[in-house]
C-alpha cells in the first residue's frame, strides 16, 4: 500500500550534517532522515557540515540562518526543526504555519550549560507552546512540560531514529559468561558520564565471582572530553582494554566482546542513552541508574539492573545478580518492541497522520 505522505515535502533543519570526511559527524540527522524517507515524504535537508575552525562555524551559522530566513516554507507540507535554539529564526520565518512545523529536542536542547542558549529558550517559550513537539522519552517528555510549560497533548515521544537491528544483533555461538565475564563502558569518557565509576568498579573484587573462579575483564573506547585525563593518568589496571574509536557502522563489533554494559551516567539531559539501547540490540544486558530514561527501557531481571546509588558496590551487587541468571535476560524483545528503527517509522506515520487530520478540520 502507498504511503499517504508520498508526494508529500518535509524540510529537514538542523545546526549539522554528516559528510564524506565527517561521516559520522551528527549522524543521527541521517537516520532520522532515512525514518521520514520510509514515511513516504520526499526529505530536504537545511544545514552545513562539520566547519574546520570557529571562524567556518561562525560563518556556517549565519549562512545557516540566512537560508532559514530566505526559504520558501509554502514549499513543504512539514517543516522539521532540530536543535531549536540553534536554527530559531525557523519558527519565526514560517509565520502562519504553525500546524506543519514539528521541534524535534536532542540531549542538551533543554538543559544547556550556556546562558545566552537559556536565555534564548525564555525568549521563545511562547512562541514554542503552538507547536508539536518530539521528544525521545517520557523523561524528556516531563521536562518540556515542566520547564517550557508546552501542553502534553503537543509532545509526542519517539526515539530518534531508533536502532538499527539488521546492524545491532546478537552473535551467534557467543559463548555464555560462566569463566570468564566481560564488563563494557560504550559512553564518551567523562565523570558526568561515569566513567570514575566504571574506573572503580575495574578495581574491585566481586567476590563472589571471584569464589566461582570467573575472570573478569573490563572494556572501554577512547574517546570524550576526558579521555586524555583518565586514560593517561594514573595508569589504568591491567584487566581494562582500551579500544580505538568505532565508526557506527562498527560498533556492534564491541558489543560483541562484551557481556554486560555499564551506563552509569550522571547527566540530567540524558534524553535516552542510545549506546544503551545498541546494546540491548546486541542481547547485552545494561547497567544504568534508576533516574532519567533509563527506567523505561531497563527492566531488573528482563534487560538489564538498575542501581540507587553511585556506588562501587551498588554496581557490583547488579554485576553479581546477572551473572548469576544470566540465561534470564531477553533484552533484544525490548528493543524490537519499543525502539527499533521500524518501530521509529511505525510511531512517526501515527504522529503525520493525526497532524494531516489536525489540519483537515
Amino acid at each position: 500500500m502507498s504511503s499517504p505522505f508520498k508526494k508529500c515535502s518535509l524540510l529537514l533543519i538542523n545546526n549539522g550534517h554528516p559528510d564524506r570526511r565527517n561521516p559520522e559527524y551528527v549522524s543521527y540527522i541521517r537516520t532520522i532522515g532515512e525514518c521520514l524517507e520510509e514515511c513516504g515524504f520526499t526529505v530536504k535537508f537545511l544545514s552545513f557540515t562539520k566547519p574546520a575552525k570557529l571562524f567556518h562555524k561562525i560563518k556556517s551559522y549565519i549562512f545557516l540562518w540566512l537560508k532559514i530566513i530566505a526559504s520558501k516554507y509554502s514549499a513543504h507540507d512539514i517543516i522539521y526543526i532540530n536543535h531549536v535554539t540553534h536554527c530559531f529564526p525557523a519558527i519565526y520565518s514560517t509565520k502562519n504555519n504553525k500546524n506543519k512545523i514539528i521541534i524535534h529536542w536532542h540531549g542538551e536542547d533543554l538543559l544547556p550549560n550556556n546562558w545566552v542558549l537559556k536565555k534564548l529558550l525564555t525568549t521563545i517559550q511562547g512562541k514554542l507552546r503552538e507547536l508539536t513537539h518530539i521528544v525521545p522519552s517520557e523523561y524528556y517528555k516531563g521536562i518540556l512540560n515542566h520547564s517550557l510549560s508546552v501542553p502534553t497533548n503537543k509532545i509526542h515521544v519517539n526515539p530518534s531514529g531508533g536502532v538499527e537491528t539488521n546492524i545491532f544483533s546478537p552473535t551467534d555461538n557467543k559463548p555464555l559468561p560462566y569463566n570468564k565475564l566481560s564488563i563494557g563502558y560504550a559512553s564518551s569518557i567523562s565523570k558526568s558520564k561515569g566513567f570514575d565509576i566504571f574506573l572503580a568498579v575495574s578495581q574491585a573484587s566481586c567476590e563472589s565471582l571471584t569464589q566461582r573462579n570467573v575472570h573478569t575483564e573490563f572494556h572501554c573506547i577512547d574517546y570524550g572530553p576526558e579521555s586524555k585525563k583518565y586514560l593517561s593518568t594514573p595508569p589504568l589496571s591491567s584487566n581494562i582494554s582500551v579500544h580505538k574509536c568505532y565508526d557506527k557502522k562498527e560498533i556492534h563489533l564491541f558489543y560483541e566482546k562484551i557481556d554486560i554494559l555499564l551506563f552509569p551516567t550522571r547527566r540530567k539531559s540524558e534524553s535516552l542513552g542510545l549506546v544503551a539501547l545498541e546494546a540491548m540490540a546486541c542481547g547485552v544486558p545494561v547497567i544504568a541508574p534508576n533516574k532519567f530514561a533509563a527506567p523505561e527501557y531497563i527492566y531488573p531481571g528482563v534487560s538489564g539492573e538498575l542501581f540507587e546509588e553511585y556506588s562501587t558496590s551498588e554496581v557490583l551487587k547488579c554485576i553479581e545478580k546477572i551473572h548469576a541468571n544470566y540465561n534470564s535476560y531477553s533484552t533484544r524483545e525490548v528493543i524490537l518492541e519499543k525502539y527499533s528503527k521500524e518501530s521509529t517509522v511505525k510511531n512517526y506515520k501515527e504522529l503525520f497522520a493525526k497532524l494531516n487530520n489536525t489540519k483537515r478540520s
